[in-house]
């Protein structure tokens, strides 16, 4: 049986995972866009932040953020694509991963993944290839797949 090798190339906004049919071809399997991505820290957060009733008193204390906004937005983007790429290897449709994304949303999704697909990464690339046709993507992975 043929091995079934997948291809992710990602931002923090966009994601595209492609099947390596053969050692030159990449077709496209699915497309995510995050659009939250775009979004400025002011429309991705309130104006006032939480309050919290102090248990030692009246005195209110500010709830500060534990994540910035920007990096809360990619979190959950990684989250999405580390479950398709979960069912995917759980259903052996991805029996080896290549990841190329940009050095911020890299370290967010390798956090995101399960275990499982974990294992199955075969390389990873740290550049935004994003707006890279297939053909140009395939200059960035190893020469057999």
């Amino acid at each position: 049986m043929k091995k079934q090798v997948w291809v992710v190339v990602a931002n923090r906004s966009l994601s595209n995972i492609y099947h390596a049919e053969n050692v030159s071809t990449l077709h496209l399997i699915k497309n995510f866009e995050h659009t939250e991505s775009h979004l400025s820290d002011q429309d991705l957060t309130s104006d006032r932040k939480g309050q919290d009733n102090s248990r030692f008193g009246t005195a209110v204390n500010a709830l500060e953020q534990k994540m910035d906004p920007k990096t809360k937005e990619a979190t959950v983007f990684a989250t999405q694509i580390a479950k398709f790429l979960s069912e995917a290897v759980e259903t052996k449709k991805c029996d080896a991963l290549h990841l190329i994304a940009s050095p911020f949303f890299l370290g967010i999704l390798r956090q995101a993944l399960d275990p499982k697909v974990l294992k199955v990464i075969s390389s990873e690339v740290a550049k935004d290839l994003t707006l890279l046709k297939p053909t140009k993507i395939r200059e960035y992975l190893p020469p057999i797949l």
